[in-house]
Order: C-alpha cells, then sequence, then structure tokens
C-alpha cells in the first residue's frame, strides 16, 4: 500500500500528544488532503499549536476544516520495481500506465496523486474506477494537446509491479 507510510509517520506524530481519548486517522475525503483527524477536538489549543509546529517541521500540511485537521505530507515518489509484469487483472490501471509512460510529462498538482494513494488504498474496485476516470481526463488533455498527470507515472508503476508480486 502506498498510503501506509504516510499513515505511521502521521500516527508517529499524532501519538506524541496526550488526548482525552484516542484520535482517528483516515483518508479524507477533500481531494487536496490525504488524511483527516479529529486531533483538534481532543487536546489543549496549546498541544496543538505545538504538534502543528512539529508537524511543519516534518514536512506535513495542516488545515483546520470543521472542527478536523487535514493533512497532507510532502509526496516522495515511490523508487521503481523493476519491469512491469504482464497481465490484466487491472486493466484501466495499464491503460493509465500506457497513457502515461506514452507522454511523460509531470505536472505540478498533487491532486491525481492524492487521490490514487487514497483509492489504491480503498482496494481494486475503487483504483480500477479512479484509473477509468483519468484515462477519460488523458484523453481530453491529449485531445487538447495539454499535459497529463505524469506525476502519477511512479505511483501507477509501483502499483502495477505489486500486482505481479506474489
Amino acid at each position: 500500500m502506498l498510503l501506509t507510510p504516510y499513515r505511521y509517520a502521521a500516527q508517529a506524530l499524532l501519538a506524541n500528544v496526550s488526548a482525552s481519548r484516542k484520535p482517528f486517522l483516515r483518508r479524507s475525503l477533500r481531494p487536496d488532503a490525504l488524511l483527516t483527524t479529529d486531533l483538534p477536538r481532543l487536546v489543549s489549543p496549546q498541544a496543538l499549536e505545538t504538534l502543528e509546529s512539529t508537524m511543519d517541521g516534518h514536512g506535513w500540511t495542516v488545515r483546520l476544516q470543521a472542527g478536523l485537521w487535514e493533512l497532507t505530507p510532502v509526496l516522495t515518489p515511490p523508487a521503481p520495481l523493476g519491469p512491469v509484469p504482464p497481465g490484466a487483472d487491472r486493466p484501466a490501471l495499464r491503460r493509465l500506465y500506457s497513457l502515461l509512460s506514452r507522454h511523460p510529462a509531470p505536472g505540478d498538482s498533487i491532486a491525481p496523486v492524492l487521490a490514487f494513494l487514497k483509492a489504491e488504498e480503498a482496494g481494486p474496485q475503487p483504483l480500477e474506477r479512479l484509473c477509468q476516470a483519468l484515462c477519460r481526463q488523458c484523453a481530453v488533455c491529449l485531445r487538447a494537446h495539454q499535459r497529463l498527470p505524469g506525476e502519477l507515472l511512479p505511483y501507477v508503476h509501483f502499483a502495477l509491479a505489486e500486482e505481479g508480486k506474489p
């Protein structure tokens, strides 16, 4: 799972604060954030301010939305795992990989990467649905001579290489 290291990092930082109960840490529903937590409802404002500066020092962007923290880390693309194995278990993921590898043009938006990380953790069906939508978006971009979300390529490659592992 591509999101797991970010989840563990956030949990480690959140564990440094004593709260009235253990805060939840979930995938964010917002497209501009990766994780969300209810920690602001459980600790004092001073402890929250200290933790926010700590998280900022570790590269996390923290935004308060409706009493919840929306967390976004600095994203680090996964290292390539070698060639993509043959197969058609996830055709939309393979189609997306093909499009992105034939038109490499890294963009500057992290929103597609955040969506991919969340969908990959949610399971094969959500990931396939997202990849289908991204393939349609890529087709529109190609017709309009615009950049594809090339920043997704290492993540898609990693997901496909993981598919071939026993």
